[in-house]
């Protein structure tokens, strides 16, 4: 294996779509009716020429969306009915993985279609400066259509060089927090779709909502703050956002109380809230406030980085003179039971998903829907307690981990052009096939230089190799691992760890088979695949950005000398 090129690549790179009587035997002896579907769609939208006036396109990615929190995937953990319909409309991918569980190098990876690892891209926050290839967005420019891009987390700012392509990128945020909701996101996108509107466009609409925190706008408050006995304010310290509370103090001792009022969350029973920045000051006149902080609070360090507190606290400020102004500065969160994440990652997608119905039905009115390609995808999924840390503690979140929940996302296209309704395709696709799929009902043609393929393409494998990855800082190690079939194989090189799951079983991957299957041919050759992928992807990185023992670690693998 010589990198993931090798499991997208397609003998002709075109819009085209093999006719039936071109198809290998075996593809279609088993999926006759699927690809008459397919052909039934492409008699509906066609293969056109250049000319797309009127047809307009919305690729909406849907940011730390589970597959399987999207109830058109035949699971009841969150109720989505506008994409259900959605989907019911159109094309739901049952199978789709992203490349990595990292927001940026994931959108990047669909935006070229191109692993991580070949645009040298590994975590959020790194410059991207590969342009010797066109994105998605690029060619819709070159296209002549007018493009603009609506993001909703700061790692996605344009500075970072993921702004190529567009008229207009809209990343700036409040001071007070690093993300917007989905009907903020929507406040910003239909202006602009109006003014818009006479003209063929393509918009990037980035929602971000089942992303931590998992706080959706509804959440009611759960902090109470008072001032010696009077009520000052309430907050939603769940929602993770910087909070600005002015306060007038007494000469002398004052007391301010900070009291968890979460009836409907349960949090953990020592300490219910930690606080990532706590700040009391006085702006004029410093050295005349002092703070005491109670004995049955924790600080994690000297920096006071972290603070936990009790249910209640009470602090002590000190003030050397009469009507001290004061500021008080926090932004924290609830310390949850682990029940009760799962709950709000929930209500978080609900609330999407009545978001985009909403995004929807403003099209509709405006008579746009239409005329709108609608595309819809995760960019990686999200852990929710089902694996534990290196500290056996449940993990919430992404980066880390190559599982099924961190990487198998919803996918889904909705073409108005269409005449059939409701196809499925239940072959592995990899975001690495959004482009030239889009590219596909549009009618153009996919760069020699996409990985991916259509999934139009009826020559399709029915099971396509999938590579994942993942790497530091932002992850614990990096991590490598190749899906052939049912059979999952990952590696964690810095470990020397190799694990195997039968992706057919019932629990999925919770039970590795490594160590019993590790001398059969099967998982030899995976094996050794495997290694070949890693040693060129690390090696690379290595090359690209050496962080510290990497060299030594490729080199004890054998990966260099």
């Amino acid at each position: 294996m010589s990198g993931s090129v090798d499991y997208f690549k397609s003998p002709k790179r075109s819009a085209a779509i093999v006719s039936t009587n071109k198809m290998n035997p075996f593809v279609k002896k088993n999926f006759a009716a699927a690809a008459s579907l397919v052909l039934l769609l492409l008699m509906g939208m066609g293969c056109r020429s250049e000319k797309t006036t009127g047809r307009n396109v919305l690729l909406i990615t849907l940011d730390t969306l589970r597959a399987d929190h999207v109830s058109a995937y035949g699971t009841d953990l969150a109720a989505t009915p506008i994409m259900d319909d959605l989907a019911a409309q159109g094309i739901l991918v049952e199978n789709c993985y992203s490349p990595i569980p990292i927001t940026l190098p994931a959108h990047l990876a669909l935006f070229y279609s191109r692993m991580p690892h070949e645009l040298s891209i590994y975590n959020n926050g790194e410059k991207f400066r590969q342009y010797k290839r066109l994105s998605l967005s690029e060619i819709f420019k070159s296209k002549g259509y007018d493009t603009a891009a609506f993001v909703s987390l700061g790692v996605l700012k344009k500075n970072i060089g993921v702004q190529e392509g567009f008229d207009l990128y809209r990343d700036d945020f409040r001071s007070e927090r690093w993300y917007h909701t989905a009907e903020e996101i929507n406040e910003r996108v239909l202006p602009w779709v109006k003014t818009h509107a006479d003209k063929p466009f393509f918009a990037w609409i980035h929602y971000s909502d089942p992303h931590e925190p998992y706080a959706p706008p509804d959440l009611e408050p759960d902090l109470m703050v008072s001032l010696n006995g009077e009520k000052v304010g309430e907050y939603c310290l769940q929602k993770h956002q910087i909070e600005e509370l002015p306060i007038e103090l007494n000469k002398g001792e004052n007391i301010l109380e900070l009291t968890v009022v979460s009836p409907k969350l349960e949090t953990q029973d020592e300490f219910h809230a930690r606080f990532v920045l706590f700040e009391l000051t006085s702006p004029n006149n410093p050295a005349a406030l002092t703070t005491e902080i109670p004995d049955n609070w924790m600080i994690a360090d000297n920096e006071k980085s972290t603070i936990h507190m009790p249910e209640k606290g009470k602090l002590i400020l000190t003030s050397s003179q009469e009507r001290l102004p004061a500021v008080f500065r926090f932004q924290g969160k609830l310390n949850l039971i682990k029940e009760e994440n799962p709950v709000l990652y929930k209500r978080e997608v609900e609330y999407l998903d009545r978001s985009l119905g909403q995004l929807f039905q403003e099209l509709k009115d405006m008579g746009l829907w239409d005329r709108c390609l609608v595309v819809l995808a995760g960019d990686h999924g999200e852990g929710l307690g089902e694996y534990l840390t290196d500290t056996d503690r449940p993990h919430y979140g992404h980066l880390h981990y190559l599982y099924s929940p961190y990487v198998r996302v919803p996918l889904m296209f909705h073409s108005p052009w269409s005449k059939a309704k409701g196809i499925t395709v239940k072959r592995r696709t990899s975001l690495l096939d959004v482009a030239p799929t889009v590219l596909t009902l549009m009618g153009w043609e996919i760069p020699l230089e996409m990985s991916g393929r259509s999934i139009l393409d009826s020559s399709m494998p029915e099971q396509q190799d999938v590579q994942l990855e993942t790497f530091v800082p932002q992850a614990y190690h990096d991590s490598i691992s190749l899906i052939k079939g049912e059979r999952h194989l990952i590696l964690t090189p810095r470990l020397k760890k190799y694990e195997f799951y039968d992706l057919s079983r019932e629990d999925i991957e919770k039970t590795d088979l490594f160590e019993s299957l590790a001398d059969t041919p099967e998982v030899k050759a995976m094996v050794e695949e495997l290694n070949e992928s890693a040693r060129e992807v690390l090696t690379k990185k290595a090359q690209q950005a050496p962080e510290k023992d990497a060299r030594e670690i490729l080199r004890s693998l054998g990966y260099i000398r």
